[in-house]
């Protein structure tokens, strides 16, 4: 009963589709998705056939509608086995999770087309390819048919094959392409939620990898992208933005041909007109009564990428029962941008560091840190955390908390006064372990606001419960220290504005937090209902 109330209570949150919705099954091409759009209605499906297509014009979702896939293939395993390319018979340990690749891998059967490939390298020109054979537990021997590589490796992926490739090969003219090189906008629809799964992406020799943005529409509905697997061959961008602060991905994996250090996040958050978040109670956990009032990540996995996640300007993230395989997450604090994050859930996933045991990184990957958390306020929880030491790269702190504004106040857009280059002291405005509680928060200066935007209250972060290795905080600055201002004042030491037992709890909880309903209620009740009628454009 409880769990068909919650249904009811979510499809009226999304909008009650029509009871004759239509499918329009299109070509693959760019231009029937874009006239199939322009003929559906709010609750009919768009569906992309089996096959590789290469778009080159954008394509815009704005009508509460599906455009689905045939399958996108996805990372199902990882193996630290020392395995030599070659044909014939191949056995891997290998780990999976007790999260969604779990419940794939076993629901494999023998024959089915797997491809392994080492972690950062290119899955198209260097793997293995062969049939599954058997799977016992957690041994998984493959019938190897096809290999193009040379010698042993001990950091392996398994994938099976995407049915529907597209590829991105559109270049917008804008200065930035990073930012503007869009090639699917879902867009926020107030009928019910824009919904897009099924599809592998990856991207032509040339263009930019900005792959999917989510668009804010007021009273719009959640948007909901699952099942689709994004894959990054060169340094040329992130592969999604968002201008919303709701939503839903699922399901989905993110893997790059090398080590993404940099602007190559799977997920950049930029909500810059959502600042009414820092003048409202948190939504966390099961503060967000709805579900629509935080995006959240769930169920996916990220594979060689040290800044696979931005949480930048007013966003809310929730990141849960992901794998975050040699992957980390990065943030934006009121430093580098005008605003910084608002809060961030991090709990019950995966933070896997492998040492290989080389000590020329050749194939140990040189992760510096599983989070850095640059403002802001959230909640670090049930994951579990292995230990990034190796002969390589050293011993790095898996957690870092960053007040970067000591250093990077002057690039600031919203600093409240060009003559002061630094931040005064202790508060900085809406750094690590503040947000708004009571809205009587001040700055180092006893501003309420700054640039109009409110400045924060004291509002701790807590880490608690996390397994495995017991993860290393480092509390972190970043830039050219700044000049004496006009207040007479100097930097202080990073460690004077982020304090245990007073910016940030270890060991305990956060008092009364509750975490959001698991899986996500919208990932049962949006799709439409039975086609009544099929039309191929």
């Amino acid at each position: 009963m409880k769990t068909t109330i919650i249904a009811v209570l979510f499809s009226l949150l999304i909008g009650e589709f029509s009871a004759f919705a239509t499918v329009y099954n299109s070509d693959g091409s760019a231009a029937s998705v874009i006239l199939n759009q322009t003929l559906a209605s709010n609750g009919d499906t768009i569906t992309l056939p089996a096959g590789t297509f290469t778009w080159s014009v954008p394509v815009v979702i704005n009508k509460a509608i599906k455009l689905q896939g045939a399958g996108a293939g996805r990372i199902v395993a990882r193996s630290r086995s020392s395995v030599a390319f070659g044909t014939g018979t191949k056995t891997f340990t290998i780990t999976t999770s007790t999260l969604a690749a779990d419940s794939i891998i076993s629901s494999l059967t023998a024959g089915t087309t797997l491809r392994i490939w080492q972690l950062d390298k290119d899955k198209d020109s260097v793997y293995m390819l062969g049939t599954l054979s058997s799977l016992s537990g957690s041994t998984l021997t493959v019938n190897v048919a096809t290999s193009t590589g040379t010698g042993t490796i001990g950091t392996w992926l398994i994938a099976t094959e995407p049915s529907t490739v597209i590829v991105h090969n559109y270049a917008s003219a804008a200065s930035n392409p990073a930012e503007n090189d869009q090639l699917v906008n879902l867009t926020e629809n107030t009928n019910g939620s824009v919904e897009m799964s099924g599809i592998y992406f990856t991207h032509g020799g040339s263009a930019n990898c900005q792959t999917t943005n989510f668009s804010y529409t007021s009273s719009g509905k959640p948007i909901l992208l699952h099942d689709c697997w994004f894959y990054n061959k060169a340094a040329l961008g992130d592969f999604h933005t968002y201008s919303t602060n709701r939503g839903v991905v699922y399901n989905c994996s993110f893997s790059w041909s090398y080590f993404a250090q940099s602007n190559s996040q799977a997920m950049h958050w930029q909500a810059n007109s959502r600042t009414e978040v820092w003048s409202a109670p948190s939504t966390m956990g099961a503060n967000d009564t709805t579900g629509a009032s935080n995006l959240y990540v769930e169920d996916c996995d990220f594979h060689g990428g040290i800044g696979v996640s931005d949480f930048d300007a007013n966003t809310k993230v929730v990141w849960r029962y992901c794998v975050m395989d040699n992957s980390g997450l990065a943030s934006h604090g009121y430093d580098t941008g005008p605003y910084g994050n608002r809060h961030w859930e991090i709990y019950n996933n995966r933070f896997e560091f492998t040492n290989a045991g080389d000590c020329d990184g050749s194939q140990t990957l040189g992760i510096v840190n599983f989070a850095l958390l640059r403002g802001g306020t959230g909640v670090i929880t049930d994951n579990y955390f292995e230990n990034i030491t190796s002969c390589a790269w050293g011993d790095k702190p898996e957690l870092q908390f960053g007040v970067w504004n000591l250093g990077r106040w002057c690039q600031s857009p919203g600093a409240y006064d060009a003559d002061d280059s630094c931040v005064p002291h202790y508060p900085s405005p809406r750094q690590f372990g503040f947000g708004y509680v009571t809205g009587t928060g001040k700055d180092g200066h006893g501003l309420s606001t700054e640039g109009g935007i409110y400045v924060g209250d004291s509002e701790p972060a807590y880490v608690w419960n996390n397994t495995g290795f017991t993860p290393a905080i480092q509390i972190t600055t970043d830039g050219t220290p700044c000049v004496t201002n006009q207040y007479g004042h100097v930097p202080d030491n990073p460690n004077d504005y982020i304090q245990a037992g007073r910016d940030y709890f270890v060991g305990t909880a956060k008092p009364g937090y509750q975490k959001y309903t698991y899986p996500h209620p919208l990932r049962s009740v949006t799709s439409p209902p039975p086609p009544q009628n099929l039309h191929t454009m």
